[in-house]
């Protein structure tokens, strides 16, 4: 009970309607942390459903801007594990990113979706 309590207070956790597993991670960190990385960040993601998944995407979200779709890709598989470099981070600026996975329904058209914490990343040139 602990160690769940302490995952929710430094936000390493994530929403999903169904029993979808969703980890990202970027080099030593997890969704959820605030840190700076030197160069382009580059997120790690493993993703497991309970139906094929019909859609990743990474939002990004800088300042007061509003957050952008950065990446999408449609694997149509059950289980994903992947990696995406930024490759025009905003050096300098706090951002902010994030996954939001959308399964396809047995009988068509999307299903169950899932939703990691956001990571925090200042980008140092």
């Amino acid at each position: 009970r602990e160690a769940i309590l302490d995952a929710f207070k430094k936000r390493h956790c994530y929403g999903a309607n169904d029993n979808i597993i969703l980890d990202v991670r970027c080099g030593q960190h997890m969704m959820g942390d605030i840190f700076e990385h030197s160069g382009k960040p580059t997120l790690d993601l493993t993703v497991v459903g309970t139906d094929p998944i019909a859609r990743i995407s990474i939002v990004r979200g800088v300042g007061k801007e509003v957050p952008r779709y950065v990446h999408d890709i449609g694997p149509d598989q059950k289980e994903v594990k992947l990696s995406w470099t930024d490759q025009d981070p905003a050096v300098g600026q706090e951002s902010y990113y994030y996954v939001r996975v959308e399964q396809r329904r047995p009988e068509g058209g999307y299903g169950a979706l899932a939703w990691a914490s956001p990571m925090w990343i200042t980008c140092k040139p």
